[in-house]
């Protein structure tokens, strides 16, 4: 086993779902629709942004007063199930892909084109270097860096 600790939430997810990787690789159009679903899928990055109420406000059955902390989560945005057909499956068939990883508007990262090209280059890479690469523990033994606002992995330890 050797650890990667510069892989990410990214690599877990695809190489744990080894039975989807013949048909990605088999096209780089199939790998490209691949990423969408990796990204969708990730929960991962800073997608917890602290924000502070500035008036009561009811959200349900929750009442935020003026000042409380409100984290929003972003990433929840990729499992709706009015925009996602069994959005809690990982399907790298999945087109289309609406998914708000990047952003939406004015707010979409203007570096997404780059790093959509970068992880289908890398995956492509690293699976036809590697093509059985997986994560060489179980999921709940996966350390994250705690006390922050995203659980980032402190390593992803990987076996091929």
């Amino acid at each position: 086993m050797r650890n990667c600790s510069a892989c990410g939430t990214d690599l877990k997810i695809l190489s744990n779902n080894p039975d989807k990787l013949p048909a990605a690789m088999s096209d780089p159009g199939k790998m490209a629709i691949a990423v969408e679903e990796v990204l969708r899928a990730a929960k991962a990055g800073s997608s917890m942004l602290p924000r502070y109420a500035t008036d009561d406000v009811e959200v349900g059955d929750v009442t935020m007063r003026a000042g409380d902390l409100v984290l929003l989560d972003f990433t929840l945005s990729n499992f709706d199930e009015e925009a996602f057909d069994r959005p809690e499956e990982f399907d790298t068939t999945r087109a289309p892909n609406p998914h708000l990883t990047f952003g939406h508007g004015i707010w979409h990262c203007i570096g997404a084109p780059l790093a959509r090209v970068e992880v289908q280059t890398a995956f492509t890479t690293l699976f036809r270097r590697l093509p059985d690469l997986q994560v060489g523990v179980p999921a709940d033994e996966l350390r994250h860096e705690s006390g922050q606002l995203s659980a980032e992995l402190l390593e992803l330890p990987v076996t091929w």
